[in-house]
């Protein structure tokens, strides 16, 4: 469901590790490696050893290099990441509401959420300022 993921999602709210691994591979590796395995304990292959690693098929070969690279041959702890995930979650609903136009039922349903949760998510983001048009019906 998460298709974007912010450019400005605040990393205090990331453990230690899972920074690590945001500051090597990435920000949308870090969120597939959550969703797939938050919670529990990753075996990192060394390098040589990464062809029947499942991490190839969900994050690519390179993303696997590095992580091979910094944490080959040992268990990496993958948190939940919870309020990092409420805050890309959060991002994503006010995308699609406000840059694709769904409606706040349409959202609910989608995130199997309350309209009143999604209308709060949406709230929280102040709508871009639209040009102001002067007495002329020109931008001011």
């Amino acid at each position: 469901m998460i298709d974007r993921v912010p450019d400005n999602l605040p990393l205090h709210l990331l453990p230690p590790t899972l920074r690590q691994i945001a500051e090597l591979c990435g920000l949308p590796v870090l969120v597939k490696l959550v969703r797939r395995f938050g919670g529990s304990s990753l075996w990192i292959p060394q390098a040589d050893h990464l062809t029947d690693s499942p991490l190839l098929p969900l994050i690519g070969a390179e993303a696997a290099q590095r992580l091979a690279a910094a944490f080959g041959g040992r268990y990496l702890p993958i948190g939940k990441a919870h309020q990092a995930m409420l805050h890309i979650r959060d991002a994503q609903i006010t995308y699609e509401h406000y840059q694709l136009g769904y409606s706040v039922v349409r959202l609910a349903r989608r995130w199997w959420l309350s309209d009143r949760q999604i209308r709060t998510i949406v709230g929280k983001t102040p709508l871009p300022a639209s040009p102001q048009l002067d007495l002329f019906g020109e931008v001011a």
